[in-house]
Order: C-alpha cells, then structure tokens, then sequence
C-alpha cells in the first residue's frame, strides 16, 4: 500500500510546487491563452499548467522505475513493497514498453507546447501522435485481444491511443474539467488494478492521479493558468498507454477487460464522437474549432461553467463506478453496465434535445 500512497502523494506534491513556477514562466515567456471570440476568460491566461503535469508524473516514474530495477529487494524489507506484489519490467525480455511510454511522453508533451506556443494543425498534431504510438507499439506496448491475430491487435492499440490524447485534448474548455475528468479516470483505473493485483499500472495511474489533483488546486474555478496542449495530450497519451499495458480482469473475460476503460471514458469520447458528427453534417473539417463540445452545449442549457465542469465530472463518476464491478464479473454483469452507461449517455442527449427549453437563456458566469 505505500507504493500506491508514494506514487499518489509524490506526484501531487510535485505537481504543488512546480504549478506556481510553471505559471511564472508562462507570463515571462508570454505562452499565454488571450481572450477570443471562442473563449470564456475576459483576460490573458497563462499556458504552462501541463508542463507541471508533466514534470511531476515523469519525475516520480522514472525514479520508481529505477528504484523498482535496481532496489525491489530493498523496498520489501521497508515495507514499501508488499510480498504479494511482483513487479516485473521485463526488460530482460526485449519488452521496452515503460521506457518508450516514458520517451514518448516527452516527445507529446513537446508536441502540445508547441501547440500553445505556435497553433499547429490537426494534421501535424495527429501525424506526431500517431509515429509516438507506432513506436511505443513496436517496443511492446499493445492491447491484450488473444482472439485477434496480428497486426490486429497492435493497430487498435496506436488508434486508441491517439483516439484517447485527442478526446481529453478536446474536453479541455472549462476551468477543472479535464483534470477532473481524468483524476476521476485514473483513480477508478488505479483502484481496479490494484485489487487485480497489477501495481506496476496502477501505480501509473495513481500518479498521474495525483499531479492533476495538485495541479487542479490551481486550475478549479476560477483558474490562475491552463493546462494548455501541453497538459490536456499528455494526460490522453498517458492514460491510454497505461491502460493498454494493464488487464482489467481478474478472469477471462476479454469483453470487459476491454470495455472497461472504453466505459470510464464513456463521456469524453461521446464528445469526440458527437463534435465529429456535427462538423461532417454541417460540412466542415473536423479539426475545426467550434462551440458544439457538450461543455459549451451544457453552457446554452444555462449552466453556469463551474455547474457545467462538475456536471461533467459526475457523468464520468457515473460511467466509471459500474465499470470498477467488471474487474471480476460474467458476460451478463459486463452487458448490464454497458446499458447503465447508454443511460448516462442517453441522459447527455435528452438534455441537448431540450436545449430549445433554455434559449432565452443566455450562459450564465456566476459560480
């Protein structure tokens, strides 16, 4: 259990200490989001958030991953690592899927800054992404579908990779939301995977858990600085790598480890595929900025912004608590939350159907 705390407590200390200077050097260097004809701020917001995102988890990786390689023994003598815990990097093996997770989030957390810095299209934006998954695959990092031959199985690892960065890049629109929604993820994530007895993943996604929680301190309404690109992909690339390393199941049920994380994204990804289906109706690209995500529709409905961020959060809790139940469940258990999670998102489409109730009110910014 004291991995999981030092994992947790690690990064969100960090994260503390490094958000402040982060947003310093974001006004010295001018990376900052300026006010728009898109944007709900009235002032200049600094961009750097991400980067202490960032720093704070792959500081505390790294060095756990060293300390795990080099002094496993060490740390179940001091009681960091219980008996019944057996982590194995499997480098020995030719399986470099932790070190290229790692070495490609630098290169994605580049990539973002890039991003807020200079504006770059979706197309650059995607080509990276997709050559960072490619070669995370190559070096062993691919879904477990044992029914699907290759190549199967590693292409539906690099397109949910750079379908998740993208779904979180694109939930980031509201002070807290995609810290909120991924702290929830990671959380719900850790916590499955630690009573599947996989502490490698889950300490990954505890302390991806924590620097978001650190960093939301200064994000959550009304925000000091963003995250920017350079937070919102990097959280996406991170969250998808890891659950592409871990088995949700503790039986052999396929199904639902493979549902399992799709349900506890259920709502950023209905986004995703809800923006994409209204820029192809109305005949524009799909990398196209526009007010049509389910935060801006929620902010027509007349939720205030903090309303609207944690309305959202709560449809992630809502998906991500019956998908914990599937960690040691049947065919039947894994249908049964599929339906609670079409509710949740039956609910999403109910209330945009009602919107024509709300048009006389305009967005509210009160808190």
């Amino acid at each position: 259990m004291m991995l999981f705390i030092a994992s947790f407590f690690g990064t969100f200390f960090l994260a503390l200490a490094l958000t402040p200077i982060c947003r310093s050097l974001a006004r010295r260097f001018d990376i900052l989001d300026r006010p728009g004809a898109r944007k709900h701020q009235s002032e200049a917001m600094p961009m750097l958030g991400g980067i202490a995102i960032a720093a704070a988890h792959l500081i505390v990786v790294v060095a756990g991953s060293l300390t795990l390689l080099f002094a496993q023994d060490l740390l179940r003598k001091w009681g960091i690592l219980g008996p019944q815990w057996s982590i194995d990097l499997k480098f020995s093996e030719g399986d470099y899927a932790l070190p290229a997770m790692i070495l490609g989030g630098v290169v994605i957390v580049l990539l973002g800054l890039a991003d807020d810095r200079h504006g770059l299209s979706i197309k650059i934006r995607v080509a990276v992404e997709s050559l960072v998954a490619i070669v995370v695959v190559i070096c062993g990092l691919r879904l477990s579908i044992p029914f699907l031959p290759t190549p199967i199985p590693e292409i539906l690892t690099i397109c949910w990779i750079v379908g998740l960065t993208n779904s979180i890049n694109l939930i980031d629109g509201l002070d807290g939301l995609c810290a909120g929604v991924c702290t929830i993820a990671a959380l719900s994530l850790g916590a499955v995977l630690i009573w599947g007895l996989q502490p490698l993943v889950a300490s990954l996604l505890l302390a991806l858990a924590g620097a978001t929680t650190g960093f939301l301190i200064f994000n959550f309404p009304k925000a000091s600085l963003y995250m920017g690109s350079a937070g919102s992909i990097f959280l996406g690339y991170s969250l998808a790598c890891a659950t592409a390393l871990a088995t949700f199941t503790m039986n052999q049920n396929v199904i639902a480890s493979l549902a399992l994380p799709i349900i506890v994204f259920a709502v950023p990804l209905y986004d995703t595929f809800s923006v994409i289906v209204i820029r192809t109706r109305e005949g524009v690209s799909i990398g196209r900025a526009d007010q049509n995500h389910l935060h801006h529709r929620l902010l027509r409905l007349g939720f205030s912004r903090k309303q609207a961020t944690v309305f959202i959060w709560l449809l992630t809790f809502a998906t991500a608590l019956p998908a914990m139940t599937l960690v040691n469940s049947g065919i039947l258990d894994t249908l049964v939350v599929l339906l609670v999670t079409l509710a949740v998102v039956g609910l999403i489409v109910l209330l945009e159907r009602v919107q024509g109730h709300f048009d006389t009110q305009a967005p509210r910014d009160h808190d």
